[in-house]
């Protein structure tokens, strides 16, 4: 067992900069990239270790070969279990839709058996000007929230939260939100690439069509109400509900602990640089830590977020 380093999957949303390219060395096939699925083992998306014995291989055949060894003896389920968690990087160069996410029931219930979205972020960058919806400034009914999308004045219910480069936000499923202009994210969410959106400033695909919206879904599914900020200090816990855990680590030195065989952990380096059990992680890296992997030591100077399952 050792730290698996992922390559990632990339995006061309329409939205997206260059950033994760020119300043996080990011090898996209991309001009313009939105995201970088770092940590994936889904349907739209399977990232695949880089380096060491197990190179080029994707997380569902390491799972189906390594079994509770790499997912945990709590996450592990038998042949069938699937991976609970995605990882990605997001470079909103411009607005993203305004959208929400349904719980676990409702997205089996209605799309093929996939998971729920709950998800949190933490700002890695943020223009001065920059924020994100988050919930609405007051309670709204269904059928005024449905209103507002018809008559295109949804903006003027939502609620604006500005971010500022280490701030962190959890937004569970059925939260309105959508990420602005200008911010540079880390994202921890569960494994699922279900989203409704209700609101996409007239945007056109490469076709010149409007993107499709979700209203009666996303009517059904949205909490009609304000939602708090999620602010936090140094070398704490930042996120933290029954599908994750995430804690930011303010590295300067050396941290050492031992991974629970229960589950695996994700360590994600946001600034600067990291070493973990003799593997170098610079800024924009991932590792996949298997349950186990027994003893880590973790040791640099910059921000890492750890994350495991609850």
């Amino acid at each position: 067992m050792y730290p698996l380093k992922m390559k990632p999957i990339f995006k061309d949303n329409l939205w997206g900069g260059t950033r994760l390219r020119d300043e996080y060395g990011k090898d996209t096939p991309y001009e313009i990239t939105g995201e970088s699925w770092e940590v994936a083992s889904h349907k739209n998306g399977e990232s695949t270790v880089d380096g060491g014995e197990h190179h080029g291989k994707t997380i569902a055949q390491l799972t189906c070969e390594l079994k509770e060894k790499l997912l945990g003896d709590k996450v592990y389920k038998g042949d069938d279990a699937k991976f609970p968690l995605l990882i990605k990087f997001i470079d909103a160069r411009d607005n993203l839709s305004v959208q929400v996410h349904p719980d676990d029931k409702f997205a089996f219930e209605n799309e093929n058996g996939e998971l729920g979205k709950t998800e949190m972020w933490y700002i890695m960058d943020s223009a001065d000007d920059a924020g994100i919806i988050y919930g609405f400034k007051e309670p709204i009914t269904k059928d005024e929230f449905k209103k507002s999308i018809e008559d295109n004045t949804l903006l003027e219910y939502t609620h604006f939260a500005k971010c500022t480069k280490g701030d962190s936000f959890f937004i569970p499923a059925g939260t309105l939100h959508a990420i602005g202009k200008g911010i540079l994210i880390a994202e921890i969410q569960q494994n699922s690439d279900t989203t409704y959106r209700v609101y996409d400033y007239d945007r056109r695909d490469a076709n010149g069509n409007p993107r499709d919206l979700h209203v009666d879904k996303a009517v059904a599914v949205t909490t009609l109400a304000p939602a708090g900020e999620y602010k936090y200090q140094d070398d704490c816990t930042i996120a933290e509900c029954e599908y994750f855990k995430v804690e930011k680590l303010d590295l300067k030195g050396s941290k050492e602990w031992t991974v629970d065989k229960s589950r695996f952990e994700v360590l994600i380096v946001c600034e600067g640089e990291a070493v973990v059990n003799g593997i170098k992680l610079t800024k924009g890296e991932t590792v996949l830590l298997p349950a186990y992997i027994g003893n880590v030591t973790l040791s640099g100077d910059g921000v890492v977020l750890r994350t495991y399952v609850m």
